[in-house]
């Protein structure tokens, strides 16, 4: 018996120095961004109370501004098919990269509603936009918006979310086992990277992304703090309990528009009927067989219905 509890002991030692290895090799080719890298990578910089920003500004100076918040993974330039029809409508457009992603810093914290509210505010301050804003969300950064615009409604004079989280089922399977500590940091460095960045490049080549999207969307995976933000993001962010929070743009009768399509697989569009019974005024964009990706497949309809709800 004791010879077979040695063997068994053996067994998971070797499976544990396994693992162990498995995961440096997965983990070692990140390195630091720091504020001396940055000096050689686009965009502007400002220092929040969590950490340093990445941020552009695009369009006229003194026109209205619209603030643009991005998703789960993908940085900023997620919306580069959408910027120009708002800065050539007149508008003065704000893009950022969230903490973890892109060209930002990847502060050690739990990236929940909270956190993404501070990181929207503290951006702000830092540039001093006074507001009320024209604030814009995709995906996950439909809702980081809708929780900034249902506590800070006086920051808010029109709302536009595409596909935003919010009523979204709890995770199963795979997804499911992320949320276990230990296994689920193990299991996001051995295929979080490649499925993410397989997804992309298989996207793009549908067409859905620009050229150059792609190698920028694999670069911030460089950087220490991506895997471990963007896991955070995946535990902490409420995708399916935001419901008291829309339930805030409904009592603050903030216009609303929502841009969704119906084949979209990744927030399913049956959390629409959920979320105009809390948000009273909203105004519903449907795009028949439209996928996650329509702000990009179907930018010109996005476009327009976002232009003409900002006038």
């Amino acid at each position: 018996m004791k010879k077979v509890f040695i063997g068994l002991a053996s067994v998971v030692a070797l499976l544990l120095l396994a693992a162990v290895v498995l995961f440096y090799v997965a983990t070692r080719h990140e390195v630091p961004l720091t504020d001396l890298q940055r000096k050689s990578l686009p965009g502007k910089y400002v220092a929040t109370p969590a950490g340093t920003l990445r941020y552009d500004w695009h369009g006229t100076a003194d026109g209205p501004v619209v603030v643009m918040v991005h998703g789960f993974s993908t940085p900023s330039f997620v919306f580069n098919k959408n910027v120009p029809a708002l800065v050539n409508a007149g508008f003065r457009v704000l893009t950022y990269d969230h903490f973890g992603r892109g060209y930002s810093d990847r502060p050690a914290a739990r990236y929940d509603a909270d956190f993404f509210d501070a990181e929207l505010s503290g951006l702000l301050q830092a540039l001093q936009v006074k507001g009320p804003v024209r604030l814009l969300g995709y995906s996950l950064g439909g809702g980081i918006a809708a929780v900034f615009a249902g506590r800070h409604p006086e920051m808010v004079s029109r709302l536009t979310l595409i596909a935003p989280v919010g009523y979204m089922a709890p995770p199963a399977g795979t997804e499911a086992l992320l949320h276990y500590p230990l296994l689920g940091d193990w299991l996001f460095a051995m295929v979080g990277q490649s499925t993410l960045v397989g997804q992309f490049d298989a996207e793009a080549k549908l067409g859905d992304y620009t050229p150059d999207m792609p190698p920028l969307f694999a670069e911030q995976w460089n950087y220490v703090g991506t895997r471990t933000a963007l896991l955070s993001s995946a535990r902490n962010f409420p995708y399916g309990g935001l419901s008291p929070e829309y339930q805030k743009i409904g009592k603050a009768h903030t216009p609303t528009l929502v841009i969704w399509g119906t084949a979209d697989r990744s927030v399913p569009f049956e959390g629409s009927a959920s979320m105009k019974a809390d948000v009273p005024q909203l105004q519903l964009v449907t795009l028949p067989d439209g996928t996650h990706n329509a702000l990009l497949n179907r930018a010109e309809i996005v476009n327009k219905a976002m232009v003409d709800f900002f006038r």
